[in-house]
């Protein structure tokens, strides 16, 4: 007696093993990815970054970084939507780490 195909046998059964209890698994090539490499995000002619947990923005000429003009993020002093726009940043750029 066939009770159904293996997908409608599949369908019915896997919500007793759920995805969320698989491990994530790393390979070699993303650690050194992520160890070696900046992910950088230019919006409005500025470029920003994080580096050893410091939020970093720098001025951009023709899709290039100018690196003279890196300075620390200092949000004591912004106002309540530029600090929107920061958490934004840094959540894309924490996205697919």
């Amino acid at each position: 007696m066939v009770l159904g195909s293996q997908s409608a046998i599949h369908n019915r059964t896997k919500f007793f093993n759920p995805s969320e209890n698989k491990l994530k698994i790393y390979s070699q090539s993303k650690r050194h990815i992520n160890k070696h490499m900046l992910r950088v995000m230019v919006i409005e002619g500025n470029a920003y970054w994080v580096k050893d947990n410091v939020f970093f923005v720098a001025e951009t000429e023709s899709g290039s970084v100018l690196h003279d003009t890196a300075k620390q993020v200092d949000t004591s002093s912004m106002s309540k939507a530029d600090i929107h726009k920061m958490m934004f940043i840094l959540d894309k750029l924490k996205e697919s780490q």
